[in-house]
């Protein structure tokens, strides 16, 4: 079996686990109210902004994600390869 294979489904646990986690974070931390009562993550009460870790779970998901797509892609490719010899 192609490990490329297992390779772009971790890639892509983990891409949708961070893209997830950084909507969630703004979610938990907009009640909060002081950073004392979120394990010192950053107050994020204020509306309408998101802390730079949420962003960069978001990005860092997305990118994961996409190079899920192409590792999947290329371990489809490298099978249709193995098959035509």
């Amino acid at each position: 079996m192609n490990t490329l294979r297992y390779v772009a489904a971790g890639l892509a646990v983990a891409g949708v686990v961070m893209l997830v986690a950084g909507p969630l974070w703004a979610v938990l931390t907009s009640d909060v109210g002081q950073t004392d009562e979120n394990f010192g993550l950053g107050d994020g009460t204020v509306h309408g902004e998101w802390l730079p870790g949420q962003v960069f779970l978001m990005v860092a998901g997305a990118v994961l994600c996409v190079a899920a797509v192409i590792t999947a892609y290329l371990s489809r490719r490298s099978d249709a390869d193995d098959q035509s010899r």
